[in-house]
């Protein structure tokens, strides 16, 4: 498995809404239009693993999302749902959920 690491930023603009900025520094190529499936967490800088999964969507890039987060709240599971993520895995979680979840992911890309 090859792993890819980005720079995703955003920034606030008026009003409090983010406008999120294209930056992408990958290796030799654009690995999203490649990507199966991700895994991210909710709490992350700059950027929630939800904002990241709504803002890929709307620029068409529909990838299976597995969010997990160490801090439940059913009103960001319905949210997440909501948006398409896949699942929604509180922490501490068993492996064999996340891989669980990964697995659906990946079917998910490949159409099944």
């Amino acid at each position: 498995m090859t792993t890819h690491y980005a720079k995703f930023e955003s920034h606030v603009t008026g009003a409090g809404e983010a406008k999120w900025n294209q930056s992408y520094y990958f290796n030799a190529y654009d690995p999203v239009s490649r990507t199966g499936c991700l895994v991210v967490d909710f709490d992350m800088p700059k950027m929630s693993g939800l904002d990241l999964h709504s803002n890929l969507s709307r620029l068409g890039k529909k990838i299976p999302t597995v969010l997990i987060t160490a801090y439940p709240s059913d009103d960001i599971r319905a949210r997440a749902l909501r948006a398409g993520i896949i699942c929604y895995i509180p922490k501490p979680f068993d492996e064999s959920d996340l891989l669980s979840c990964i697995q659906s992911a990946l079917d998910r890309a490949k159409g099944k």
